[in-house]
């Protein structure tokens, strides 16, 4: 058996009650910290926008570390994917297309 990712030991070892952005900061932080430069960490995340876990979902939307798409119509699909599952993460899915909108520019 494959031994869990970086992100999905830290994701299962998290406190009780641990909000997303701080698990999205320790990875951003580890993200220039991994031999690859982060590239198993930004695949995982990639993942979780996809993910039937919200709590998942939600720490994939709150990394601002690196955008985890390559064109708009890839953030629209993952992003009104995630609206349709969660709705209550509708106003994190409005910030990142904010980001990616002001990285545009």
């Amino acid at each position: 058996m494959d031994s869990p990712s970086l992100v999905e030991h830290i994701f299962a070892e998290r406190v009780p009650g641990a909000k997303p952005e701080w698990i999205a900061d320790i990875l951003a932080r580890l993200v220039w910290l991994t031999a690859d430069n982060g590239a198993a960490i930004c695949a995982s995340l990639k993942s979780w926008l996809s993910s039937e876990n919200e709590e998942e979902a939600a720490v994939a939307l709150t990394f601002d570390e690196v955008f985890l798409w390559e064109t708009d119509a890839e953030m629209e699909e993952r992003l009104s994917g995630i609206e349709a599952r969660f709705p209550g993460l509708s106003p994190l899915c409005t910030v990142a297309r904010s980001r990616w909108s002001g990285q545009r520019r």
